[in-house]
């Protein structure tokens, strides 16, 4: 399916005009805009439950605490505390914690592949 496609049934669900299950209906490919919901999501009843198990992953994802080591000489391994890149995975942006992008980025793997 190409983009414009999904773009447009995401227009179509936020105004009310297809169910809310008919984008994961989408995520198998292949779907059009033209087919019932019937037709697209045959096993419907278990996109919920899909969402839920995702939900819980990126949830524990999110929550996980991150540890920076360093290799010093002689094999010695060190925690460093503070480094540009802990800084930058603890905050990604001005409006995204690590929470939130750890959460959304294994939530849209998961969903998306």
């Amino acid at each position: 399916m190409k983009f414009l496609d999904r773009l447009k049934a995401a227009v179509k669900i936020t105004l009310g005009e297809l169910p809310r299950n008919y984008y994961f209906g989408m995520l198998g490919g292949g779907n059009s805009l033209k087919r019932s919901s019937v037709e697209v999501d045959p096993y419907g009843n278990l996109v919920g439950w899909v969402f839920f198990a995702i939900d819980k992953v990126a949830q524990r994802v999110g929550g996980m605490n991150l540890e920076l080591f360093q290799l010093g000489k002689g094999g010695s391994v060190e925690q460093v505390d503070d480094h540009e890149l802990l800084s930058l995975l603890y905050r990604a942006n001005h409006t995204q914690t690590k929470f939130d992008l750890f959460y959304l980025t294994t939530l849209y793997l998961r969903i998306w592949g």
